[in-house]
């Protein structure tokens, strides 16, 4: 299933505006004794593979392919082919949070600053493990079901809209301090692993669906 560009930003704005609708309300008054142990979860311990068909959009130019993502003892592995096999980028992201993503390959015309910092700085916020310290609050929805986990530091903030009974995270979002948003919506949950992620930032967008 192919989607164009125009129709992929209007349903990642529509799902932005579902979702921002949905996880309103958050409060810490909310939270149950339960709720306080949850940790939201995108990728289980286990998971070692997928493959995810792509639609990505760059300043307004489409490329189509498969999303390959792998987990191993050291970090995540990301890459992005074509049908026919040409490969976009392949980057890397270690467990260690502490060090940066490598680009392991990026293909010469995407090979620019705006790009890079784009993918590496999307796909790092996916693979994150929550930071739970002094800056880290917890709230809860008045449904009782969606966590609100939140993070500020000098640098970003981050929250985590999460399900605290599976554990599994339905919604990232990270802003830098000069206001730069990334936001990340991920659904219908296969063998414990997203089967849609839609991520947007900026003149950025991707949507994976899961093969």
């Amino acid at each position: 299933m192919k989607c164009s560009p125009r129709l992929l930003i209007s349903f990642i704005a529509l799902a932005i505006m579902v979702t921002s609708c949905r996880f309103s309300g958050f409060s810490a008054k909310y939270l149950s004794n339960d709720a306080k142990l949850s940790r939201p979860v995108v990728f289980p311990q286990d998971f070692t593979k997928a493959l995810y068909k792509t639609d990505l959009s760059i300043y307004g130019r489409p490329l189509t392919g498969i999303t390959v993502i792998k987990k191993d003892t050291t970090g995540y592995h990301v890459a992005l082919v074509s049908e026919v096999g040409l490969k976009y980028y392949e980057l890397f992201f270690p467990i260690n949070p502490k060090q940066d993503p490598q680009v392991t390959y990026i293909m010469e015309v995407m090979n620019h600053p705006p790009v890079v910092t784009g993918l590496t700085t999307s796909f790092k916020l996916l693979f994150r493990e929550p930071v739970y310290d002094e800056r880290a609050h917890l709230k809860m929805n008045e449904t009782g079901k969606t966590c609100l986990l939140y993070n500020k530091d000098k640098q970003v903030t981050t929250k985590y809209y999460f399900d605290w009974m599976s554990g599994h995270v339905e919604k990232l979002q990270q802003k830098n301090i000069i206001g730069t948003k990334t936001e990340i919506i991920l659904a219908n949950d296969e063998m414990n692993t997203p089967g849609t992620i839609l991520i947007h930032r900026g003149k950025l967008s991707i949507q994976l669906i899961r093969m």
